[in-house]
C-alpha cells in the first residue's frame, strides 16, 4: 500500500501523518514482504514515520515535525519580522517564544530580560500592605536586604 497523496493546499497535519504511520506499521507487521528497503529486524513505529517522512520529501522524522512546527509558528504569527541574521538579538521579557523562534528560522541570538519586580504575587491589597508582602517575597526570592527591596518598591 502506498501512502503518496497529493496535499491539498501544501500544509502537512502531523496528526494524520502519525496515524498514516501507524497504519503502515500494522501494514508491515501483518505482511512481512512489504517491508521493501529495511533491515530484517521487527520494524517499529520510528521506522515507519522515517518511511512516511520520505515520502513527503524530508531526511527524517524529526524534520518533518521541526516544519510542521516552523508553518505552525508562522501563521499564528503573521506579523512577525524576525531576521535571520546572526547579528540579530532578540530580547523579551520572558522566553515563551524562543523555542517558536527557532523553529520558525531565527538563527540569531536570543536574550531574556527579567524584571523581579513583575516576578511574584500580585494580590489585590491595599497599597501598604501589598508593598510590604512584594518586598517580603523579592527579599526572599533574590536574596535582597527587606528594607532595600521595600525601598525599590517604592521608586
Amino acid at each position: 500500500m502506498s501512502f503518496s497523496r497529493t496535499l491539498g493546499d501544501g500544509r502537512i497535519n502531523l496528526e494524520q501523518q502519525r496515524k498514516r504511520a501507524k497504519e503502515l506499521l500494522r501494514q508491515w507487521r501483518r505482511d512481512p514482504a512489504s517491508r521493501t528497503g529495511l533491515p530484517g529486524q521487527e520494524p517499529r513505529l520510528a521506522d515507519a514515520q522515517w518511511q512516511v517522512a520520505r515520502e513527503l520529501g524530508f531526511a527524517s522524522w524529526p524534520r518533518l515535525k521541526a516544519h510542521v512546527d516552523a508553518i505552525a509558528f508562522a501563521s499564528r504569527h503573521p506579523d512577525l519580522v524576525g531576521g535571520d541574521e546572526a547579528a540579530t538579538l532578540h530580547l523579551r521579557c520572558g522566553n515563551d517564544i524562543a523555542h517558536g523562534l527557532k523553529l520558525a528560522g531565527f538563527r540569531g541570538g536570543f536574550r531574556m530580560f527579567a524584571d523581579p519586580l513583575t516576578m511574584g504575587p500580585v494580590p489585590n491589597l491595599p497599597l501598604p500592605e501589598f508593598l510590604a508582602l512584594r518586598s517580603d517575597y523579592l527579599s526572599r526570592a533574590f536574596d535582597l536586604d527587606p528594607a532595600d527591596a521595600q525601598a525599590r518598591q517604592r521608586q
